[in-house]
């Protein structure tokens, strides 16, 4: 895979991260998608074609506030692998796993919030 990786750069799941055209990405496997999507920009099918990708797409779960008590919450925020707009106007936001039985609980509450929340956006996850 052309990009910079090294045995230093590794992340909390044991990841190698790599970097592909100056965007740092957590795993090899996420860095893989990018180059995937990127060559989906020139699909004859329009269905298939994309024309934007947003990687580290921040959304807003739950708002920050103060309960009775005068105490600050942080809000609560999802970050997605890809944000992805198709020509024929689906938007998809993808999130890249390296196996479906390592997720977290917290992922697994992240992920019921942001469908709660943006249920006109297509969730994926990719693995």
């Amino acid at each position: 895979m052309h990009g910079i990786f090294t045995d230093k750069m590794r992340n909390k799941y044991n990841n190698k991260k790599c970097v592909i055209d100056g965007i740092k990405f957590d795993s090899l496997k996420e860095g893989r998608r990018f180059r995937e999507l990127k060559l989906l920009r020139s699909a004859e099918n329009k269905c298939d074609r994309v024309v934007k990708i947003i990687t580290q797409p921040k959304f807003t779960l739950h708002e920050g506030f103060t309960d009775k008590s005068g105490t600050w919450h942080i809000a609560i925020h999802y970050i997605a692998d890809f944000w992805v707009f198709y020509a024929d106007g689906k938007e998809e936001i993808e999130d890249v796993k390296s196996a479906k039985t390592f997720t977290t609980n917290v992922y697994k509450l992240k992920k019921k919030l942001f469908k709660k929340k943006f249920p006109n956006l297509i969730f994926k996850e990719i693995y």
